[in-house]
C-alpha cells in the first residue's frame, strides 16, 4: 500500500510496509475523523489530512510545507491550528516515532516553535502560547509499560505479571492480592470483562484499585489476552481428558472381547468332547462375561464349575434332536422405503455471526433509509453490551471484517490514493452500486462504535 503514494521531492524515506499501512489504516482514518469533528470542520476532509500526514512521514513534505498544506486545507486559525498539530502528534505520529527515521525531530520541530513561526498570528500582540500537550514522563513510562507484556502458555505467571509494578504504581502488597484476586476471577470467568473493569476503576478505600487512563485500557487488554489462553488451554485439557476416556472404553471393550473368545473357545472344546461333534454354531457361554463370580477365577476354573452343573445325557438328546428339524425358512426381508435427507437452510448463530456477514444486500434489507439501517445495526452492538463489555468489542470487530465495512474502507481509500472525490468513485463499477447516502451512514456510524 504504501509505494502506492510515491514521494516526488527531495530525500523521501522508503516506508517499510508496515509503517505505510499503519499511516493509511482504520485507525489513522478514526483518529482523524475526530480531530476534524472535535474542530469543527468538514468530516470529508479526512483523505487530505491523511495524505498530508503520509507525505509528511515519508518525507516528501518538510515541517514547513505540511503546515501550509493544513492550514490551507482546514483553514484554522493560529491556535486552533497548533491545537490540531499537536494531536496529530500525540495520537499518529508520537506511537511509531521509534519505527521511522526522523520522524522525532519532526515531531520536535512541530511542537517547539516551528508551528508559531510558520503560521502568522491574528494580531501585532502575540498571545500568550497555549501549551501544546505532549506526552508527560508518566505518560512514556505507560506505553513503555505495556509494550513490555508478552503473553505466555503459564497463566498464572501472567497473572503475577499484571498484578505487579508493571500496572501497578502502589508498593502495597495488599493491594498487589487484590489485583489478584479480581485477574483471577476473570480468567476463571467468574466476573465478567465489564465487572472486571469497574473493579479496576474503583477507589481503592471503597475496595478497588484505582486504574485509570491509559493504564486501565493496557491492564484490561492484558487481562482479556490471558483470558484466551486460559480457554484454549481449557479446551485442550478437555480434549485430552475425552481422548484418553475413548481410550480407556475402548480397551475395556477389547479385554472383554478376548475374554468372550476364550469362553466361546473353552465352551466349544467342551461341546467336541461331550458330542463327538463339531458345533455348528458359536457357543455362547451361560452367563454374560462380565457377570462373575469373582475376577480371580480363570476361565478354566470357571467352565470346570459349570460343567459338573450340566446333565451331559440331556445336552446330548437335545443336541441331537435339534439337528433333525430342519430350519424353517425365513421370509425374505422386505426393502424400506429410502428415505432422503433434508439439508437444513443454513441460519446465523447470533448478532456477532450476522454482523461479520452484513453486506450493502444486507444492509438495504435493514430499511430502505440508510440512516435507519445504521441505526439498527448500531442498536445490535448496544444489545451486545448488554451481555458484557466483551461481547460488544467482539460485535465490532466482526462488523469491521463485513463485506459492507470493507467495501467502506475501498472507496475511502481509493478517493485518498487517486486524488478523486468520494462522489466520483462511487459512481464508478469499483463502489458496487454503492449509493452517497449509504456511504455517509456508514460514516456517521463509525464515528460512534468505538471501543
Amino acid at each position: 500500500m504504501p509505494d502506492q503514494i510515491a514521494p516526488s521531492s527531495k530525500n523521501p524515506i522508503a516506508l517499510s510496509e508496515e509503517m505505510g499501512t499503519y499511516f493509511l489504516s482504520y485507525e489513522t482514518f478514526s483518529h482523524v475523523e475526530k480531530m476534524l469533528s472535535d474542530a469543527g470542520l468538514d468530516v470529508n476532509l479526512v483523505a487530505v489530512v491523511v495524505s498530508e500526514i503520509y507525505r509528511l512521514a515519508s518525507g516528501e513534505y518538510s515541517v514547513e510545507e505540511f503546515v501550509a498544506k493544513l492550514r490551507s486545507a482546514t483553514a484554522l486559525d493560529a491556535p486552533g491550528l497548533q491545537k490540531f498539530l499537536s494531536v496529530i502528534c500525540d495520537k499518529i505520529l508520537r506511537p511509531v516515532v521509534a519505527n521511522v527515521d526522523g520522524l522525532s525531530e519532526k515531531i520536535e520541530a512541530l511542537g517547539g516553535g516551528t508551528t508559531t513561526q510558520t503560521v502568522p498570528q491574528p494580531s501585532p500582540t502575540p498571545a500568550p502560547s497555549k501549551k501544546i500537550d505532549t506526552f508527560s514522563e508518566k505518560d512514556e513510562a505507560e506505553i513503555s509499560s505495556s509494550r513490555s507484556f508478552t503473553p505466555t502458555n503459564d497463566v498464572q505467571e501472567m497473572v503475577s505479571t499484571i498484578c505487579s509494578d508493571l500496572f501497578l504504581s502502589s508498593v502495597d502488597p495488599d493491594l498487589h492480592t487484590r489485583c489478584k484476586q479480581l485477574v483471577e476471577s476473570r480468567v476463571r470467568e467468574v466476573r465478567d470483562a465489564e465487572q472486571t473493569r469497574a473493579g479496576l476503576e474503583r477507589a481503592i478505600s471503597e475496595g478497588g484499585l484505582g486504574v485509570v487512563g491509559r493504564t486501565l485500557a493496557d491492564m484490561m487488554q492484558a487481562i482479556e489476552e490471558v483470558v484466551d489462553i486460559a480457554r484454549k488451554q481449557n479446551a485442550e485439557k478437555i480434549l485430552v481428558e475425552r481422548a484418553q476416556a475413548k481410550d480407556q472404553k475402548q480397551e475395556a471393550i477389547r479385554t472383554t472381547e478376548d475374554l468372550q473368545k476364550k469362553e466361546e473357545q473353552a465352551l466349544s472344546k467342551r461341546y467336541v468332547q461331550m458330542t463327538g461333534k463339531m458345533p455348528t454354531e458359536s457357543v455362547a457361554p451361560a452367563a454374560p462375561t462380565l457377570a462373575r463370580s469373582s475376577a480371580a477365577i480363570s476361565v478354566s476354573q470357571q467352565m470346570a464349575r459349570q460343567e459338573q452343573k450340566i446333565d451331559t445325557e440331556k445336552v446330548r438328546k437335545v443336541i441331537e434332536q435339534s439337528t433333525q428339524k430342519a430350519a424353517a425358512p425365513r421370509p425374505a426381508p422386505v426393502p424400506k422405503p429410502r428415505v432422503q435427507d433434508v439439508s437444513p437452510a443454513r441460519r446465523l448463530a447470533g448478532p456477532v455471526d450476522e454482523l461479520q456477514a452484513m453486506s450493502l444486500t444486507d444492509f438495504r434489507r435493514l430499511s430502505s433509509e440508510p440512516a435507519q439501517a445504521a441505526q439498527r445495526i448500531h442498536d445490535m452492538i448496544d444489545l451486545l453490551e448488554e451481555q458484557g463489555y466483551a461481547k460488544r468489542v467482539a460485535g465490532i470487530h466482526a462488523f469491521r471484517t463485513s463485506q459492507l465495512e470493507q467495501l467502506y474502507l475501498s472507496i475511502t481509500q481509493d478517493a485518498l490514493l487517486s486524488g478523486k472525490g468520494v462522489d466520483e468513485i462511487l459512481g464508478s463499477s469499483a463502489a458496487q452500486g454503492m449509493k452517497k447516502s449509504e456511504y455517509d451512514a456508514l460514516m456517521k456510524l463509525n464515528e460512534v462504535i468505538r471501543f
